[in-house]
């Protein structure tokens, strides 16, 4: 017989959300998803231009007494992905690989355009606005959180930002 968790599970993922198998809490929403100290705000993948380059944007809040320290990025249908944060040197900005992004204890960061950010790579299909991408982050000394990211259009970038 499945477990109230694993049933739990089921009714997320039917429903729109994300499980990971872990406690109670990790069940994810279209809104983000909180995993004992860290929350996950403000989800949203602009539709890509090219056919296989994308982005993914969140905020990560750590509420805990420790850093936490984001280390990778897993979404359902990208093969290859990295975290990146822009460089402004003089007039010019390049995008520069990051290996981990650091959230101080009661601190976010935010993954916005023109700073740090996941690229997503070798896209297995083309997404569009009003898709939603399966996202997991995992994190070296926290347990990994799983969401869903509603993908918007460029034009709808600016308004996500403020909210």
């Amino acid at each position: 017989m499945p477990s109230n968790r694993s049933l739990a599970c089921v009714f997320a993922i039917l429903t729109g959300g994300a499980c990971d198998g872990g406690s109670d809490n990790e069940v994810a929403s279209r809104d983000g998803a909180t995993v004992g100290d860290i929350t996950i705000e403000n989800p949203f993948a602009p539709e890509p231009v090219t056919p296989d380059v994308g982005s993914l944007y969140f905020t990560l809040r750590n509420d805990g007494e420790l850093a936490a320290r984001l280390i990778s990025v897993t979404v359902d249908l990208a093969n290859d992905i990295s975290l990146h944060n822009q460089d402004r040197s003089g007039n010019s900005m390049r995008m520069v690989a990051v290996d981990s992004i650091d959230v101080p204890p009661h601190e976010s960061i935010s993954l916005e355009p023109g700073g740090y950010h996941a690229m997503l790579r070798a896209l297995s299909r083309h997404y569009r606005k009003g898709d939603s991408l399966f996202v997991t982050v995992d994190f070296a000394n926290a347990s990994p959180v799983t969401f869903w990211a509603p993908v918007v259009s460029y034009v709808d970038v600016a308004d996500r930002m403020t909210h």
